[in-house]
């Protein structure tokens, strides 16, 4: 009962942290099953635990929306780069060392085919839900 809507949990598995925004809590009877329902095109977890305390009539649920992890924002990170951006030619794109994918402009007068394969350090700017966005800091050879 102290979670709030706007409030955010992390869930970590592996080498991985995923962050979700409470976005609903509902307190349902043992049977009700409805709010547990997958919903097509969203990412969302829903905590399940028993309330009231002692008691456990009902069931407390807490619901949440993935959001960007904003902890990875404004570092630096080394990205092994593996090519070009599906979705946008300009962009390069690599993992970094914990496997998160990294998007950033090709560095000026570079041409992609001299990066893959290279490991460069990027500024990232804005943790996105399924990926970092940032710049080439640093994009000599390693």
């Amino acid at each position: 009962d102290q979670l709030k809507e706007g409030d955010t949990f992390l869930l970590r598995t592996l080498d991985e942290t995923l962050t979700y925004q409470v976005d609903q809590i509902l307190i349902v009877e043992p049977d009700e099953l409805e709010a547990l329902q997958i919903e097509e095109g969203e990412d969302l977890c829903t905590l399940v635990t028993c309330t009231p305390y002692g008691v456990n009539s009902h069931r407390l649920l807490v619901r949440g929306h993935r959001i960007a992890n904003q902890a990875d924002a404004s570092s630096v990170v080394s990205v092994l780069v593996e090519g070009v951006s599906k979705r946008d030619e300009s962009l390069l794109v690599g993992k970094s060392c914990k496997n998160q994918t990294v998007h950033a402009p090709i560095p000026a007068g570079r041409c992609i085919d001299d990066l893959v394969g290279k490991t460069i350090d990027v500024q990232v700017e804005e943790a996105r839900t399924w990926y970092l966005f940032g710049h080439v800091v640093d994009d000599n050879e390693r």
